[in-house]
C-alpha cells in the first residue's frame, strides 16, 4: 500500500482491505488512467514459475495464489456490476509477491505476477495507455469509496428461513 501511494502520481487512487466475504478481502484496488487493478499480496518467499498449462508453482510445488487472486477479482467485478450496471471496465488481477522471484513475463496470462521491484514501473506503463478517462476514474473512485465504506455490511447475507419454519 505504501509503495503504491508514494510511487504512483496523484492520478492513481488506492483502496486497501476491501472486505468481500467474512474472512476474505482484496488487499488493494488501484484505479487510475491505466485501468482498474485488484492486487492480492502474498509474502511467500521463493521462485514463482508459470507451468505450460498456465498453473503457478512456488519452489516447484503447485500454488493456488494466482487462482485465489483471480477469484477475488471476479468477486470485485460482481460487486462493481451490482453498483454500476454493465458498464464496468476490465479489472486486471495482480498477484504481488514482494519476497518472491518470478521466472516468466510478469504480464502473461489472466493474473499478472509482480515483484516489488517492478510493480509500480509496470503500473506506470499501464497508466500511459490511458484506458480510463478522468470522468470514468471519478465514477469508479466514488463507487469504490462506497464499497469500501459498506463492505463489512455487504458481504453478510441474511439467514435462510426454511418454508417449514415459516408455517409454524
Amino acid at each position: 500500500a505504501w509503495m503504491l501511494k508514494i510511487e504512483l502520481d496523484d492520478n492513481w487512487h488506492v483502496f486497501n482491505g476491501i472486505q468481500l466475504q467474512q474472512d476474505w478481502d482484496i488487499d488493494h484496488v488501484l484505479i487510475g488512467p491505466g485501468g482498474v487493478f485488484a492486487i492480492s499480496t502474498k509474502s511467500a518467499r521463493g521462485c514463482f514459475t508459470r507451468m505450460p498449462d498456465g498453473s503457478i508453482h512456488l519452489n516447484g510445488n503447485p500454488c493456488d495464489f494466482a487462482k485465489q487472486a483471480l477469484g477475488q477479482t471476479m468477486e470485485l467485478v460482481s460487486r462493481l456490476q451490482a453498483l454500476l450496471g454493465a458498464d464496468v471496465p476490465y479489472v486486471q488481477s495482480v498477484l504481488a509477491v514482494p519476497f518472491g522471484y518470478v521466472t516468466h513475463p510478469e504480464k502473461s496470462h489472466r493474473v499478472w505476477i509482480l515483484h516489488q521491484e517492478n510493480m509500480t514501473d509496470v503500473l506506470e506503463q499501464e497508466g500511459k495507455q490511458k484506458r480510463l478517462s478522468k470522468k470514468e476514474t471519478e465514477r469508479l473512485v466514488t463507487c469504490l469509496k462506497s464499497l469500501a465504506e459498506n463492505s463489512l455490511k455487504i458481504w453478510k447475507k441474511p439467514p435462510l428461513i426454511s418454508p417449514r419454519a415459516e408455517s409454524h
